[in-house]
């Protein structure tokens, strides 16, 4: 059953279904943790397995079966070839039985099979992407996968066949034949809520439902997920950071032209020199508008787990070498979580978590040459060159409420993969604008910046909640006072990022939301 793949001296690594790698991970705080085998997954491992093996016997038996899981797969409902169990256990296959029903007949009882249902709510088949298998080649006529269990107590990955039977491969291998792993969905939470951490606010708290039936209710973890109603449609704006006026918010155009230093003031409460008094505006909120790594060397760091895409140094197709890889990536999105501190006086949380899932091609752009590889005669792509992409996530944060938000804000960010959770301490020293009056039952802020009020200073300790693989990628801060738009040439408006070190740049701008 196994086939390695070292062909013409390039070793692959892992694909998302492979295990975990086991190391020390050190905290952002330099403490290390150590990971444990909990009973809780003990008894998920098992109950995987069983599952593993009824639905080996199952595909192997049913042709039509097999071309369901390959259709559900490809609606990719939580951006990924995920599919849900509970999402369609009891939908009828070709009019007939339902998909319980099917594998009803291949457990050793009807109650075996309704235990891991009901032990196992994420229940989830995802169907990989691997050299000479995917789900969009997959020939349900003809091809039988074997079914392969995550997150086992082993060394290596289990696989099942329709008899029952047993095989390994190391964690450093990649199966050349068909496969459908068995997992815990990462993208969907039990319950009504969906709060990623216990004081957040924004959108990560109001994701849709995928499941609500029979006693138990299933959400996506974050609207980044949501491919089957999303609420937020992407828009991707200009590819270049040097923008024209179409690439920008034309109230950001009109901040920096109206000579205030602070375009927020003008922005937010349409401050001038000569019109130093005014409300505040909440048809206004900051945006994350731009992502760009600042090194290809990132692309080592955040694609170090099992589940990231990773790149091919070299690719290729030809009919009679089916186990070299033919695209340039691996399949899969990466997910960032970034936290922002916003010391909210306000009662709404004192930080905001949003989740960005991005497909690999969207952050880095992958040159390769093309030679002969004269051992194989065939053609094959050579990586020449990586650079990183500016992408535009177009995520809406909060209003600028300068009340009632500190004056600075902190970004903290994560490349986040799926294994035990952690929490980690961050503190956001800030201060509170002072210069505001109670007029006429309205709040208005009185003059620009500062005025000749004082502020005042406040430093919170906050917890960020993470997991022990996640890639931390760096803080970066970004204050009231900083402006929109730097420089005009004539044609172009540069506008402002900050940056995490010398790892990742965000852009941040304010855009108008109704």
């Amino acid at each position: 059953m196994k086939k390695h793949l070292s062909v013409i001296g390039m070793a692959l690594s892992c694909l998302v279904l492979m295990q975990s790698c086991k190391k020390d991970i050190a905290t952002p705080n330099n403490t290390p943790v150590n990971n444990t085998v909990t009973a809780e997954n003990a008894v998920v491992n098992k109950s995987q397995i069983t599952f593993a093996k009824i639905l080996a016997k199952a595909v192997k038996d049913d042709a039509a079966l097999r071309s369901f899981l390959k259709d559900e797969s490809l609606k990719q409902f939580d951006n990924d070839h995920d599919v849900l169990y509970q999402m369609i256990k009891d939908t009828k296959i070709n009019g007939t039985e339902t998909l319980h029903e099917k594998l009803v007949r291949f457990a050793a009882s009807k109650e075996e099979l309704e235990a891991v249902e009901q032990q196992l709510p994420l229940l989830t088949i995802f169907v990989p992407t691997l050299p000479n298998f995917s789900p969009e080649k997959w020939n349900s006529s003809t091809e039988v996968p074997v079914v392969a269990v995550s997150n086992t107590a082993n060394s290596g990955v289990l696989f099942y066949d329709d008899k029952g039977k047993e095989s390994t491969i190391a964690a450093d291998e990649i199966p050349g034949f068909p496969v459908l792993l068995i997992k815990q969905n990462e993208r969907v939470v039990v319950g009504t809520s969906t709060k990623l951490t216990s004081n957040s606010i924004g959108s990560s708290a109001q994701s849709s439902s995928v499941y609500n039936g029979d006693g138990l209710v299933l959400n996506f973890a974050d609207e980044a997920f949501n491919n089957v109603n999303p609420k937020v449609k992407t828009n991707k704006l200009s590819p270049n950071r040097v923008t024209g006026a179409s690439g920008i918010d034309p109230i950001n155009i009109a901040a920096y032209n109206s000579g205030n230093e602070w375009h927020r003031d003008y922005i937010y409460y349409g401050l001038t020199a000569s019109n130093p008094r005014g409300q505040f505006k909440n048809n206004y909120s900051e945006f994350i508008t731009t992502m760009r790594f600042l090194t290809p060397d990132a692309l080592n760091m955040i694609a170090d787990q099992d589940g990231d895409p990773k790149m091919n140094p070299a690719y290729g197709h030809h009919p009679g070498f089916k186990d070299f890889p033919s695209t340039m990536w691996t399949d899969g999105n990466f997910e960032f979580r970034i936290t922002v501190l916003i010391n909210s006086k306000n009662g709404l949380g004192n930080d905001l978590t949003k989740v960005i899932s991005v497909r690999p091609g969207d952050l880095f752009d992958l040159q390769y040459t093309m030679e002969e590889s004269k051992p194989l005669k065939i053609l094959i792509y050579k990586l020449k060159s990586i650079t990183p992409k500016e992408y535009h996530p177009n995520v809406e944060l909060v209003p600028w409420d300068l009340q009632n938000y500190g004056t600075a804000w902190k970004f903290i960010v994560y490349e986040y993969d799926n294994s035990q959770e952690v929490t980690q301490s961050y503190e956001n020293t800030t201060t509170f604008a002072a210069n505001f009056e109670i007029t006429n039952s309205s709040i208005e802020k009185i003059g620009l910046k500062f005025g000749a009020s004082a502020t005042t200073s406040e430093k919170r300790t906050f917890s960020v909640k993470t997991t022990l693989t996640s890639d931390y990628l760096g803080e970066a801060t970004l204050s009231f006072d900083q402006p929109v738009i730097t420089s005009f040439d004539g044609t172009n408006y540069n506008t402002r990022e900050i940056t995490t070190g010398n790892i990742l740049s965000l852009g941040i701008e304010p855009k108008r939301v109704f």
